[in-house]
């Protein structure tokens, strides 16, 4: 009999192997973590001063205020439940003192990796509070399954592409959101789903960011650009930055790492390259030294940028982060830039 865990865990290998074009199942990368504890962190760091921001200045756009705009809608904050397709989901949500009913707001889903929940990602990316201070509405949803986990577009195993969509739609519905400025952030699987919504939603979704990496899921070719950005540890061992076969360098004891490890991802310039191609950039990236460890590949002539931030000897990490598991078992996080900054000045630079 197969189990619903390990339903959802062939649904995660899949996915791996699935593209996004016209909901056909074609090669598209995914990933995952040893289910008994969570790989999207590190503590260690050698530190030195972020760089300044190198995105282009925010655009002056008008905001698309949603249905929920001028309601006299309370903005709850904390742990939320969603009844949807027979099931109660969970997410968690922070809404910042600036929140005025009648004002617009930015709105970012930011999803956490494999066997993280919701409150880990809130802790480690810090968007709650960081996204909070420029305005921002920030969502961490809870995958399902043991360990939680996402399972990206198309497989519906577990229809997380339909219950990120319904809290998209209730959110709207019930605050003031500017609809043209919905981001996505994801680590690992998270970011695997961040870049599977940003195909599927591309009508929704103003921007993206992939952190370790941009080659958990096979970029689409045939949907509207989308920009992205994306950060990638030239150490990571989870899913390597060369591309190759996942959790690669560790013990084969789990049932569910040993699905994923039977599945290979391309490199992480390749999969830049792959979503640059979709967004009609020139083929060669331009790039820039920003900091002693830390690269900056850019492509030009986009319809929609694409950046990729290569981290030299960092791990399958957040850049920036300060807390989560040692070195021994994720590698090593830099401080010499902050993820969680970068990815705020590139989404405050291309709303919808």
């Amino acid at each position: 009999m197969i189990t619903a865990r390990r339903a959802a865990a062939i649904g995660v290998a899949l996915a791996m192997l699935a593209s996004c074009g016209n909901g056909e199942d074609e090669d598209r990368g995914d990933e995952g973590r040893d289910a008994t504890s969570s790989l999207d962190s590190s503590p260690d760091t050698a530190t030195t001063a972020a760089p300044t921001s190198t995105t282009s200045p925010a655009p002056t756009v008008a905001a698309a205020p949603s249905a929920g705009c001028g309601t006299a809608n309370e903005a709850p904050t904390g742990a939320q439940a969603l009844d949807w397709d027979g099931t109660e989901r969970t997410y968690l949500l922070a809404v910042p003192a600036s929140y005025e009913p009648g004002v617009p707001a930015p709105l970012l889903f930011d999803l956490h990796g494999l066997a993280e929940p919701a409150s880990v990602q809130a802790s480690y990316s810090q968007l709650p509070a960081k996204a909070g201070e420029r305005g921002y509405v920030v969502v961490e949803p809870q995958g399902t399954g043991t360990p939680p986990m996402w399972v990206l577009p198309p497989f519906e195993s577990v229809d997380d592409t339909g219950f990120i969509t319904a809290l998209l739609d209730h959110l709207e519905a019930t605050l003031c959101i500017d609809t043209s400025r919905v981001f996505v952030d994801g680590i690992s699987n998270g970011a695997g789903m961040a870049g599977g919504l940003s195909c599927v939603l591309a009508d929704r979704i103003a921007a993206v960011a992939m952190v370790a990496g941009p080659n958990t899921y096979r970029p689409c070719t045939e949907q509207p650009a989308v920009p992205l950005v994306a950060f990638h540890g030239t150490e990571d061992s989870v899913v390597p930055y060369e591309g190759g076969a996942l959790f690669e360098d560790f013990p084969d004891r789990l049932r569910l790492l040993r699905a994923l490890q039977s599945v290979e991802v391309q490199s992480a310039p390749a999969a830049a390259a792959g979503w640059a191609e979709r967004n009609g950039c020139e083929p060669t990236p331009s790039e820039e030294q920003v900091t002693d460890h830390v690269r900056r590949l850019a492509y030009g002539g986009c319809e929609d940028e694409v950046v990729l931030y290569v981290v030299e000897g960092a791990g399958h990490t957040w850049p920036g982060a300060t807390a989560g598991l040692p070195t021994s078992i994720a590698g090593p996080t830099t401080t010499e830039i902050s993820a969680s900054d970068l990815l705020l000045d590139f989404f405050d630079a291309n709303p919808l």
